[in-house]
């Protein structure tokens, strides 16, 4: 692994990077000074689009929110567009970009359209429970401090056999502060779904970058992290996560994602000591390696040897490195090094 981050939480301005592309305002909404955006982008799914938005409108006892969708499909007069005039909910604004952005700039985007300061980034695919702004407020309410709340999920793998949400479980919400050093055991916010971020805090960040294609998330949470303090909302889901047709499942991107998320966690030690670097890199090979190999049971992917190609990527571990990582796991909830 040759590529290295001298100074991993240096930031730069990724909204430059699609400054050029214009985004077209389709439909006009209100409410611009509600305490919540719920900043939507989509690419071609109307189908679950609308359920998406459905979720959002039927918060219980809560309407103190606006709907910002921007979609990365440049095509005028799609099914997503003809879904979106449907509604005359006069909370909902649409844009389209006139240029496909990516992921990372169609986020940026809305981070740059949205007028609130509460801003809750949301799937095309999720769905929100019926309690989770007001439930959110309340928390954020408590936790003024924080620049982000990431909130709990119920993971769907099935949509077949989903006909209705899930049920929630009752219970208040716990409150975990995360520091940077936290995520050296992996992205512990969780899906990048259904997170309240403060809007300010992602301007002057600098927005998303595209640099780590489908580990981006946990590239912007970990330096987040550095600079702001943030939150993860146990016990009490407000979010339904959904998987479908997964592009994770496949092997080039299942490895990328290995080689990109070691990547951050060596960031994250970069300042420690030369011995801690070094335990902790071989900690790493042996820990990417075990999450591979879960993510090949749970996609049902075999295709591949995992051992044959962390050896191409010069990623493979030692007897070394797996004593390490043992003594180091046993020590995870007593010392972290």
């Amino acid at each position: 692994m040759e590529k290295q981050h001298r100074d991993f939480f240096a930031l730069k301005n990724n909204f430059k990077e699609t400054e050029d592309i214009q985004t077209l305002l389709i439909k006009k909404g209100e409410n611009n000074t509600a305490f919540f955006t719920v900043a939507i982008s989509t690419h071609k799914r109307a189908d679950l689009l609308k359920e998406t938005i459905d979720s959002v409108l039927s918060q219980q006892g809560f309407d103190d929110f606006s709907i910002l969708i921007v979609d990365d499909n440049p095509e005028r007069n799609d099914e997503s567009e003809h879904l979106i005039m449907q509604y005359s909910d006069e909370r909902i604004s649409y844009y389209k970009n006139t240029r496909n952005m990516g992921m990372s700039g169609t986020w940026n985007r809305l981070f740059s359209l949205a007028q609130s300061e509460n801003v809750i980034l949301l799937h095309d695919d999720d769905m929100l429970y019926p309690d989770a702004l007001p439930v959110m407020k309340s928390v954020l309410e408590q936790t003024k401090s924080y620049y982000a709340a990431y909130c709990s999920t119920y993971m769907v793998y099935d949509m077949q056999k989903m006909t209705e949400a899930p049920v929630q479980p009752e219970g208040s919400v716990d409150i975990v502060e995360m520091k940077t050093m936290d995520f050296i055991w992996g992205n512990i916010a969780g899906p990048p779904s259904g997170v309240c971020f403060r809007r300010q805090a992602i301007l002057d960040m600098g927005g998303f970058s595209k640099e780590f294609d489908l580990n981006l998330d946990y590239d912007f949470y970990v330096k987040l992290s550095h600079y702001y303090p943030i939150c993860r909302l146990d016990k009490h889901p407000l979010l339904i996560y959904r998987i479908k047709d997964n592009v994770s499942a496949k092997k080039e991107t299942l490895l990328a994602m290995a080689y990109h998320d070691t990547i951050i966690r060596k960031g994250i030690v970069q300042d420690k000591s030369f011995i801690k670097r070094s335990l902790w890199s071989s900690f790493l090979k042996v820990h990417a390696f075990r999450i591979i190999e879960s993510l090949k049971h749970m996609y049902h992917n075999h295709e591949f040897d995992t051992r044959e190609e962390f050896k191409k990527m010069g990623m493979m571990y030692n007897k070394f490195d797996s004593l390490i990582y043992k003594i180091m796991m046993r020590r995870y909830f007593k010392d972290k090094i």
